[in-house]
């Protein structure tokens, strides 16, 4: 082929490269111009089906405080005009390129302000007690019909922003045909191209005066180079062959339409050919399917087909019951060229022992559930002789009290104020088993609402020790509700048993988002604080409160059985959540619940 051909040959060939790969790149573009319209419609949709869900539960809010006679915060409708406003002006932005839906938009904004100012007026009658004047209701009437009238404009909306996104969606899937048809055009010019370029320059370099004396240099090269590898195989065959892990290298053996139909031994070392059974030379060139048929039936041959095609590493532990081997394996794969190299040990010896030790688990957990059981069913027995007890020592006190003198009165007493204990103690141990043994379902509960009935329960001992308790705004959470109001009402009966006698209590409720690691994976929580001004406590016994029947004070000093703040690890524990405390001697006590948010 002549110089000149040659120049014109290739010059020819760039300019079809450069014509396909614009088309190409054109045809890309319109692709992702139509598919970002699609997502752009979607929002204008998902925009619009907010604006309607806000007011309509502003609506649902009023019937509710209508319906329980109840007041209607006026941050509600702050909240409300805040939301829509933020969502109008998002709206306002993309529908900037249709002008006939920002007309309709004008309409529902003017709608949306209609209702924004019924709120307000509802707002002020409701939070003044007339819920149920004539006014009031007229603006109910009012609200409701706005919602309706917002609603009906928004779906007009809706239908419109449904035909253009139906007639995108055409576009898209119109784009997306041509596209890998212009790749494909791509693809084949490309080959043709190299295909012209290959065969001329080689012809060219036959033409070449100083042919024999590069091949010779490259020879040369080769030969060094095959030298290089031959150690490099000699070490790794060495390294490969001394390793206790079994190494086996295939290679993918495709059929005409380039689809893996097996893979071939390409190397093994000893330790494989050791588990599968068979020395190296009857493993070496063979198929996989052929020696260990069972990879197709277990599902690993399709795994690595997957390692192959998509290049992704593969990691798996593998109880394989096939072609005489019983063996548990921990498998990691990886792809090699056309094939991939897996690496595989016998891990039986340890699923055995964790089958073991799951067997231990299992039987120790159900000597905890008897051991519950036997704790609330001693516990409830004993509380009916106990009150015998109490019963006929009131007796003797009331009906003999002047024969059995002041001594006796006194061992009445003493044996009276054991039974109190003893009863305290049953009841507590009554509390702690319950939480044992709940098995209700967990449901959405307002956090909200377990403090304040907490503090109702406590409400004589906060007003006789003038305590001043402040709860910030908490977080719904999933959990059983009746053991979230023991777990406050022990929290905080805690601050205000432990208060210093010359000091008011004041106890803290605060609460936060935080992330905590648990077993390397990040998970989320809501951070509550408990936090008191009282005795506090030495920090080095800060694990040691959880622990049932474990006190830091005599009884002379301070009430109770020791069981109060296990009750509250134990129902902690049953949420999935995570208790700790902090104090300092004189400096009050801080007790951080950490419960799992979604």
């Amino acid at each position: 082929m002549k110089k000149t051909t040659f120049l014109f040959a290739f010059s020819a060939s760039v300019f079809i490269l450069l014509l396909a790969s614009f088309l190409t790149y054109r045809t890309l573009s319109d692709f992702e111009s139509d598919s970002l319209m699609v997502v752009h419609t979607q929002a204008v949709k998902d925009e619009l089906a907010n604006l309607v869900r806000l007011p309509m539960a502003f609506s649902r809010d009023v019937r509710n405080a209508t319906l329980y006679l109840d007041t209607l915060n006026n941050q509600q409708v702050v909240h409300l005009k805040s939301v829509m406003d933020s969502t109008i002006n998002r709206l306002d932005s993309l529908l900037s390129d249709n002008p006939q839906q920002k007309v309709r938009f004008d309409t529902l904004k003017q709608l949306v302000d209609d209702h924004l100012k019924i709120a307000e007026r509802l707002a002020i009658n409701m939070s003044a007690g007339y819920v149920l004047s004539l006014p009031t209701r007229r603006l109910i009437v009012r609200e409701e019909k706005a919602v309706t009238e917002i609603h009906d404009q928004a779906e007009e909306m809706r239908v419109e922003e449904n035909k253009v996104l139906i007639e995108r969606s055409i576009q898209v899937a119109r784009s997306k045909k041509w596209a890998p048809i212009m790749l494909l055009i791509l693809s084949g010019v490309s080959i043709i191209i190299l295909t012209i370029l290959f065969i001329s320059t080689f012809k060219l370099y036959r033409l070449n005066e100083n042919k024999a004396s590069r091949l010779a240099k490259q020879l040369t090269e080769l030969e060094a180079e095959i030298e290089i590898r031959s150690k490099l195989q000699k070490l790794l065959k060495s390294i490969f062959d001394s390793s206790q892990h079994g190494i086996i290298a295939f290679d993918s053996i495709r059929n005409s339409e380039e689809e893996i139909v097996d893979f071939r031994f390409r190397f093994v070392n000893n330790e494989a050919a050791k588990m599968i059974g068979r020395p190296i030379n009857e493993l070496t060139d063979k198929m996989m399917l052929d020696v260990v048929p069972g990879n197709k039936e277990s599902g690993l041959f399709d795994a690595y087909k997957q390692v192959v095609d998509t290049g992704k590493p593969l990691r798996k532990t593998e109880y394989y019951n096939f072609d005489n081997i019983d063996m548990w394996f921990d498998i990691s794969a990886v792809k090699n060229e056309d094939g991939f190299v897996v690496m595989f040990s016998d891990i039986t010896d340890i699923k055995l022992s964790e089958s073991a030790l799951l067997e231990k688990q299992e039987e120790l957990q159900a000597t905890n559930y008897e051991l519950e059981q036997f704790a609330y069913i001693a516990s409830h027995d004993l509380q009916e002789p106990l009150r015998k007890i109490r019963a006929f020592g009131d007796r003797l006190q009331d009906t003999f009290n002047d024969k059995i003198g002041e001594r006796g009165s006194d061992y009445i007493a003493r044996m009276q104020s054991a039974s109190e204990r003893m009863q305290r103690l049953i009841e507590d141990l009554l509390k702690f088993s319950r939480v044992s043994r709940s098995e209700s379902e967990f449901a959405k509960v307002d956090l909200n609402t377990v403090v304040s009935e907490a503090l109702t329960i406590l409400n004589m001992e906060i007003e006789l020790k003038k305590a001043e308790v402040n709860v910030e705004k908490l977080p719904t959470v999933d959990g059983d509700q009746n053991l979230l109001v023991q777990l406050f009402q022990n929290l905080i009966s805690n601050a205000l048993k432990y208060s210093k006698e010359t000091v008011n209590p004041i106890i803290q409720i605060d609460v936060s988002a935080d992330k905590r690691e648990d077993n390397g994976e990040e998970k989320k929580y809501w951070k509550i604080n408990v936090k008191d001004n009282g005795i506090g406590f030495d920090p080095k016994y800060k694990d040691q409160i959880f622990v049932i029947f474990q006190r830091l004070h005599g009884r002379s000093e301070y009430t109770g059985t020791g069981i109060g703040l296990a009750i509250c690890g134990k129902i902690v524990k049953h949420h999935n959540g995570i208790i700790e405390a902090y104090g300092e001697p004189d400096s009050g006590a801080t007790f951080t619940i950490f419960l799992p948010r979604t």
